[in-house]
């Protein structure tokens, strides 16, 4: 009744398997293979399983490698070592056998898949697809020229293999990245040359695979490697758009295209990608790519969040608002900046031999929370241990400004991390095999590190990595960097019966502005932004602008062609109390330059409590009428740049607020106006200048001992500059304090100290004379006053304007301070 190919078959495990329902006892296999190995069977005698052609042993290899994945690697080896066990020239069972010991990722299994595909081999010498096994083998063992022969032999015997083409050209890709790091690390004109050569070579090969067979996505994602790497942009985005062109509605394909439009600096086309990629994906797959747990974890994150909360949502929002470099542009540029990471990963680290994408590897999650690596260095172990499941055969190095990672990967490209600090951290000595490869790095990176040595982290220190990856901050560089200026700005705020009044003003230097050569106009959008401390917008202005810059109004000294020199705007707002984020931004449309101011305001007051405004300072101050009433009876012309001539008057305004009355109604209050020399060591010039932001990136900031500017080490990729507050809290000890004192009793119908009231004057020893105190007699709980200084005589420099006031009922005091330069 039986076929011949089952006659063949009668062994014990052919007798046991017929027998399976009558005498399960007599059998000395285990259970569960008898079972399935049966089920094949009896399958196979109802003429379901045999093909024609094909013998039993080859429905039971079919069914063996159905099942690979499926049951534990165990299980499949086993079944494959019961078929050889039945017939030992079964070359097919080798190969399947030497794939599932690679995945070991152990030298012992390495050798055990090389004793299974010489097997093979032996038995069908002219089998492309055993000898392509031993070529992966080879390469997992290190023996990557071997592996490399091995491709090529059946590239030129089997010239329409894709499989033998794209291993070749991985050969030459990975070779590519390292002649690229060792030229970065050496400087040589050398390793440039043999790196174009091997790129050569790899676009040989994966370019013909392309044509064999251009839906075959992995010479895409290997080309797309080194073209990304050898930052030949263009090429990249040409090459992402035809994988894109085979695969529309292929996600990966989308992100790739997106990150090749940033890269060439199409911003609205790489955001139409990632918007196109998002469509596309579920609500869980969206929640991955656009979650922020990897930028800010929590303290013990077990597992990225991909929950869609209302809080949660919130939380994502705020962070990709808080860390948008432009405001004025229609799409968030860190949130591209993201998606283009997580494209990267997804085509640097992805892993095709078990399917594991790039984010999910520690490479992949390191790049999209540090972006791309300052320095990156490769190094060969000398040994290793034999038994270890997870070789570290070889070790990468990547370096930041201030950190390092370090990953340690068997050869078959499975890293992991192995080591990380801060610099400085780590103190031990170097080993030897360490030493090299630090002078090279110090020789190369002399701007994170300085002339102070430090040592590399030992192999051993495994969570030492992952907590430097877990507290380093996220790190993001500005694209728009090398274009951004600061804008000199000031801000002052004044309580209101129901919010605040924000007076916001800034300068736009007129030489950073580009005409139009058609037109003479200058054209650029002006923008201001208002976050409260959630990031909802509370302000959101833009407009586009165009005029002729038309030449600066003659100036009569030095302070006042600095403030010619620039275009003042000055805007009024009106926001409830609370905690804000200012953005004020201007982008020129025909230089693509970018004037940027940003600050954290805090408008939150005690209303129970005598308390003073901002101090507001005016190049002039002028009234309406001859006995104002309030703001707006004055008209001030703010000066943002805070710079005033020996031959003017600095204007200051301010207001009181919660004053108390009297029975009778009446208020009383003092204030001591004090002038001197700042108490801090240093300003940021961007408090008087517009500055390149680049430039203030080392925090150059100006030393007040010796009036130079000095440039400090770079703490942060960006810097915030600081605006006048009174964060230092109390300039001047009350016994500071000393100096004229002028009595008001005008009915609070005089709100203004003159010139000749607060003329600075110097003393027989050189010294300013600093404080001025005027007495008020008021009818006001909040009141108003502004002041003009004489300040004839006062030497070039930086001084601080600290106001002290007290409200004579009740004792109570409130101090505000700002900053001021002279120049002559």
């Amino acid at each position: 009744m039986l076929s011949n190919g089952v006659e063949k078959f009668s062994t014990p495990l052919a007798n046991c398997l017929l027998s399976v329902s009558y005498k399960p006892r007599e059998c000395t296999v285990k259970k569960q293979v008898i079972i399935r190995m049966g089920l094949i069977m009896l399958t196979c005698f109802f003429g379901t399983c045999v093909s024609k052609g094909e013998t039993t042993t080859d429905a039971l290899f079919r069914a063996a490698v159905e099942q690979v994945g499926k049951v534990t690697s165990k299980e499949s080896i086993k079944a494959f070592e019961e078929i050889i066990s039945q017939e030992r020239d079964y070359a097919p069972a080798y190969n399947e056998l030497a794939k599932l010991h690679l995945l070991d990722y152990s030298v012992n299994g390495r050798q055990r898949a090389m004793r299974m595909i010489q097997h093979a081999i032996a038995i069908d010498p002219n089998n492309a697809e055993y000898r392509l096994t031993r070529g992966k083998i080879w390469w997992a063992q290190g023996f990557r020229f071997r592996a490399l022969s091995q491709y090529e032999n059946v590239s030129e015997k089997h010239p329409d293999n894709t499989e033998a083409l794209n291993s070749a050209g991985m050969y030459w890709v990975y070779d590519f990245l390292e002649q690229t790091d060792r030229r970065s690390q050496h400087h040589s004109k050398d390793f440039k040359i043999f790196a174009q050569e091997a790129k050569r070579e790899a676009e040989q090969f994966l370019r013909k695979s392309i044509q064999l067979d251009a839906t075959n996505q992995r010479p895409y994602y290997l080309l797309g490697i080194l073209y990304f790497e050898d930052e030949d942009w263009s090429t990249f985005h040409a090459l992402m758009q035809g994988l894109h062109a085979q695969y529309p509605d292929d996600k990966n394909a989308l992100l790739f295209c997106g990150l090749g439009a940033y890269q060439i600096g199409e911003f609205n086309d790489s955001h139409e990608y990632y918007q196109h990629a998002l469509d596309l994906m579920s609500v869980e797959e969206r929640g991955l790519l656009e979650s922020i747990d990897l930028l800010v974890p929590k303290q013990d994150p077990v597992s990225r969040d991909t929950t869609q909360t209302i809080d949660a949502l919130l939380e994502r929002e705020m962070f990709w608002k808080s860390q948008d470099p432009l405001y004025l542009s229609d799409f968030n540029e860190r949130k591209m900046e993201h998606f283009g990471r997580m494209a990267y990963s997804n085509l640097r680290f992805k892993r095709f031999s078990d399917s594991v994408e790039g984010w999910q590897t520690d490479m992949g999650k390191t790049y999209i929370k540090f972006g791309r690596y300052r320095r990156r260095m490769l190094k060969y172990k000398k040994s290793w241990n034999s038994q270890e499941a997870l070789s570290g055969a070889i070790m990468e190095f990547w370096y930041y400004e201030k950190f390092q990672f370090k990953f340690c990967g068997s050869t078959d490209d499975i890293w992991h991390f192995c080591g990380g600090s801060w610099y400085g951290v780590s103190t031990r000595p170097m080993q030897e095999e360490e030493t090299s490869a630090f002078k090279d790095y110090r020789e190369g990176i002399d701007f994170a590190m300085g002339q102070t040595n430090f040592a590399l982290l030992p192999s051993t220190l495994k969570e030492a990595s992952h907590h430097t990856f877990r507290k380093t901050e996220q790190r993001f560089v500005d694209p728009y960097l090398k274009r951004k200026y600061t804008l000199p700005y000031q801000v002052a705020a004044f309580e209101e019966r129901d919010s605040v009044r924000v007076e916001l003003s800034y300068m736009i230097p007129k030489d950073r502005l580009e005409s139009k050569p058609e037109t003479g106009e200058v054209s650029f959008w002006d923008g201001v932004f208002l976050f409260d401390e959630h990031w909802n917008d509370v302000y959101n202005y833009r407009k586009s602008v165009s005029f002729p810059l038309l030449p600066p109004l003659p100036a009569e000294n030095a302070a006042a062609r600095h403030r010619n020199d620039h275009l003042l705007i000055s805007r009024m707002l009106s926001v409830p109390q609370g905690n804000y984020h200012l953005s004020v931004e201007l982008l020129d449309q025909t230089s693509g330059a970018i004037g940027i101011a940003r600050d954290e305001e805090q408008y939150v007051y005690d209303v129970e409590s005598f308390h003073l405004s901002d101090l507001l300072v005016g190049s002039n101050i002028q009234a309406r009428n001859a006995l104002p009433e309030g703001r707006d009876d004055l008209i001030i012309t703010p000066n943002p740049v805070r710079t005033f001539s020996q031959s003017e008057s600095v204007f200051i305004y301010l207001e009181l607020y919660d004053l108390k009355r009297n029975d009778f109604g009446n208020t009383q209050y003092e204030i001591s106006y004090t002038i001197g020399k700042p108490e801090v060591d240093v300003l940021s010039p961007a408090l008087f200048t517009s500055q390149n932001v680049i430039d203030t990136m080392g925090k150059t900031e100006i030393d007040l001992h010796s009036g130079q500017a000095t440039h400090t080490a770079a703490e942060d990729l960006q810097t915030r500059q600081s605006q006048d507050n009174d964060v230092f809290g109390s300039v001047f000890a009350d016994s500071d304090i000393w100096g004229e004192t002028k009595v008001y009793t005008s009915g609070g119908q005089v709100h203004y100290i003159a010139a000749e009231g607060l003329k600075i004057k110097r003393s027989k020893d050189g010294d300013l004379t600093r404080t001025v105190t005027a007495d008020y007699d008021g009818n006001r709980e909040d009141d108003f006053t502004y002041l003009q200084i004489d300040v004839n005589q006062v030497p070039e420099g930086i001084y601080q304007l600290t106001v002290l006031a007290k409200d004579k009922r009740t004792d109570q005091t409130d101090r505000k301070y700002v900053y001021f330069r002279i120049i002559d």
